[in-house]
């Protein structure tokens, strides 16, 4: 075992841990620091890591399992920077309904358990995507030719099961047959347009680097994905991507695919996000929230940018601090909104039902498991500015014992502090220099009816945007 890993305490222990993992192999085991819920501390964990899961354990000589991640769930793995948490060598290990943060000790140890953990979830998952999938992804991108059979991407169908291959299934592998001849349009290749510099970020999935598009000398970033990994989530990702246009949003710019690979090209926004903002607020580690001014400035920003998405049926379904890029240009705050890993599109006359979020910004209809609609954003978006007004969030998210989101708990949290169905805590003294129409505008997004919670547009037309010429419903650009 590497430096820094434990050993386990009897063959009692041993046994009981193995049986919990039939058919499993330990590619890692140590002792880690995991957080608790929001707010919470850090808890020493004996962390196994197997070809399946992530295990963690009770530190110390009970072999109790405190929680269990499959790998086959974790949507993103992510290096933390020392400001989010306080500490450094931490790393989020995130699913599509809970993130797990745990802190290495040292340097070497959060570079090999990050690196183990990214190359158990790449072995985890399938190799090779499915023929039909990856040809519509890229057809949804404009790369792929089908002028020699325009409908063929529209009757194509894939083997049900392994059992179903093209053996059993003629037609459909007539029709694989003729795509595979089809030729991928590409107007150049990657290299040959832009110079690929440093990696600004790194996830489970790839990297994502700095670059610079040699025929404007325009700063770009570009995301490399690894084409085998997820490719339902990417073509999601970017055909949703495609249709929003708004200049606070963060571009998509440009695409490219090779065998193993999909990059994706976009707006290098600078700046930090809107969390890091806000801690800078903080005055002797007190919580301060922004002006009422600059508030309304982001808020309206924030705001056009979700009515541009609505309009066009698209649910953002993650909205939070962390997802919103903040720069100052020419003295005004600008705020630019990324991250469309969970985004959803609305069907006509459908809702949607999928538990997406994060526990602190998720709608009340979200944490009850009731389908619902765009108006989930506008709840987390009356969370997002309540933190802008004040400094710290309206309520904190429950956790279980192993750390995973109590729903019915947090949901009990916030139905205790509305009054007639409206947000009705803001606690003095942080609430105390904003203005009565400042707190009108939060409770009229955090209803817990979504039918009475207002829209995008009805709250660009709010009469907290009157005052101090902060704002205007026209503030920000169109919709």
């Amino acid at each position: 075992r590497a430096d820094g890993e434990v050993k386990r305490q009897g063959a009692t222990m041993e046994s009981s841990r193995s049986s919990c993992r039939d058919e499993e192999e330990d590619l890692l085991e140590g002792v880690l620091l995991k957080r608790g819920g929001l707010f919470s501390g850090w808890k020493e964990r004996l962390f196994v890591l197997t070809t399946k899961h992530i295990v963690y354990y009770e530190s110390g000589k009970s072999c109790t399992i405190k929680g269990s991640i499959p790998l086959s769930q974790v949507k993103s793995l992510d290096s933390l920077p020392e400001k989010k948490h306080g500490k450094r060598f931490c790393m989020a290990i995130c699913s599509p309904s809970t993130t797990w943060v745990v802190r290495a000790d040292t340097d070497s140890d959060f570079n090999r358990w990050r690196d183990a953990i990214r190359n158990a979830i790449a072995n985890a998952k399938p190799k090779v995507p499915n023929f039909a999938e990856v040809s519509s992804f890229l057809s949804a991108a404009g790369h792929l030719n089908t002028a020699n059979d325009p409908a063929m991407l529209n009757d194509i169908e894939s083997p049900t099961s392994p059992q179903e291959g093209p053996e059993k299934s003629p037609a459909a592998a007539e029709k694989v047959e003729k795509l595979s001849k089809m030729k991928i349009v590409q107007h150049a290749k990657l290299e040959d347009v832009y110079t690929i510099g440093r990696v600004i970020d790194q996830g489970n999935n790839g990297k994502v680097f700095e670059g610079v598009d040699k025929r404007s000398g325009e700063r770009v970033a570009i995301k490399q994905i690894d084409v085998g990994s997820s490719v339902e989530d990417d073509r999601n990702h970017m055909e949703i991507w495609q249709q929003v246009q708004h200049e606070h949003v963060v571009r998509l710019l440009d695409f490219y695919q090779t065998p193993s690979q999909l990059y994706f090209v976009m707006e290098l926004a600078t700046g930090k996000d809107l969390f890091y903002g806000v801690m800078q607020h903080y005055h002797q580690n007190k919580p301060r929230g922004f002006s009422e001014k600059d508030a309304m400035q982001l808020t309206s920003q924030l705001l056009t940018a979700l009515r541009h998405l609505h309009l066009r049926r698209i649910v953002h379904c993650d909205l939070k601090p962390e997802n919103i890029l903040l720069h100052e240009q020419d003295g005004i705050l600008k705020l630019k909104l990324a991250d469309w890993g969970y985004a959803q599109v609305l069907s006509s006359g459908s809702k949607l039902e999928r538990v997406l979020g994060t526990g602190a910004y998720m709608a009340p209809e979200i944490l009850a498991m009731q389908s619902y609609d765009e108006k989930v954003d506008m709840w987390s978006a009356g969370v997002i500015f309540f933190v802008l007004l004040c400094g710290f969030p309206p309520y904190d998210a429950i956790y279980d014992n192993d750390d995973i989101l109590d729903l019915n708990a947090t949901l009990k949290i916030i139905q205790n502090q509305c009054k007639n169905g409206r947000w009705d805590y803001f606690p003095s003294p942080f609430w105390d220099r904003v203005s009565r129409e400042g707190r009108r505008f939060i409770k009229s997004l955090l209803t817990v009816d979504p039918q009475a919670r207002a829209s995008a547009e009805a709250a660009l037309k709010h009469p907290w945007y009157s005052l101090s010429g902060g704002g205007s419903g026209g503030a920000g650009g169109g919709g």
